[in-house]
């Protein structure tokens, strides 16, 4: 099996280096019913370091970032690894692209500690022990582990210029245990941080918790994708959000809102969650502590 994996990642690596063009994870449709209560087991890699880059507007070094997809029957098992990746490093060949990321990366150079001593493994571990999932039970693989299905996840985290904002773009697999090959949903889940103090900048302490709090975000996400909660959602509009000090625009399908935060999915299929909803988080505050008291 191990030798097949290998033998197909060489060639799926030859053919992405034949095109200039390497920029997206393909959203899959979940292809099969995860029943409710189904224990879902996260592969992680224990010592694997955390991704971190500068973020870099593309769009102003005039990079060619088109149109290639990362198709579906990418060997599960590590799919999310190659996807995540393809979707910071775009052109191997791009030079004017890897010198404006190479000059974007400066900004991490305060945080360099803190970012060296974080794993996947202990945010991914945190994250899932931060939150109560509501459906579907996400576990830690391990050898002894028994079920059907199993989580790759691939985080990848960005900084802003501003050190004000971070954002995981997490390439998320679910696999069939009994068909590897071929991944039973695979999409792109982007979460932006909400910025907390308007004059503050991230602090080397904040930093493993935004990361883990991102990561929790995304898997509740991913909950909601699997359960297939927003199917009948096809709505189109324009958005606009802030993020890394600059308003952005997008064109997407509403998911749904919060009172600090939208959540949304992009024409290529991607859900993304970002700082937005209906701004009356201090309202909700009072209403749920009401609740709570009745």
């Amino acid at each position: 099996m191990n030798k097949f994996i290998t033998i197909v990642l060489v060639i799926f690596l030859a053919a992405c280096a034949s095109s200039k063009n390497q920029n997206y994870v393909e959203h899959v449709k979940r292809t099969s019913e995860v029943t409710p209560g189904s224990i879902l087991l996260v592969k992680m890699t224990p010592d694997q370091k955390v991704d971190f880059y500068g973020e870099v507007d593309l769009d102003d070094v005039n990079a060619d970032h088109g149109s290639m997809m990362y198709v579906a029957n990418t060997p599960g098992v590590f799919a999310a690894s190659v996807l995540a990746h393809a979707v910071i490093a775009g052109s191997a060949n791009d030079n004017q692209k890897a010198k404006a990321q190479e000059e974007a990366n400066k900004v991490l150079l305060p945080y360099a500690d803190t970012i060296d001593s974080l794993t996947e493994a202990s945010l991914i571990q945190g994250a899932l022990d931060s939150r109560e999932f509501s459906t579907y039970e996400f576990s830690p693989w391990s050898e002894s582990s028994q079920s059907g299905w199993s989580v790759v996840v691939k985080p990848v985290f960005l900084l802003s210029q501003d050190q004000r904002t971070m954002t995981l773009k997490n390439a998320v697999t679910l696999i069939a245990n009994d068909n590897e090959k071929t991944p039973a949903y695979q999409n792109l889940i982007e979460v932006v941080s909400i910025p907390g103090d308007v004059e503050g900048v991230l602090a080397q302490e904040e930093i493993p918790f935004v990361a883990g709090e991102l990561i929790s975000i995304s898997l509740a996400i991913l909950e909601e994708e699997l359960q297939g909660k927003h199917v009948d959602k096809t709505k189109q509009k324009t958005l606009s959000y802030q993020q890394g000090g600059k308003k952005k625009f997008e064109r997407g399908v509403i998911l749904s809102e919060q009172c600090d935060r939208v959540t949304f999915r992009s024409l290529r299929g991607w859900v993304k969650s970002v700082p937005g909803g209906t701004g009356e988080c201090e309202v909700q505050a009072r209403t749920d502590a009401a609740a709570v008291q009745i």
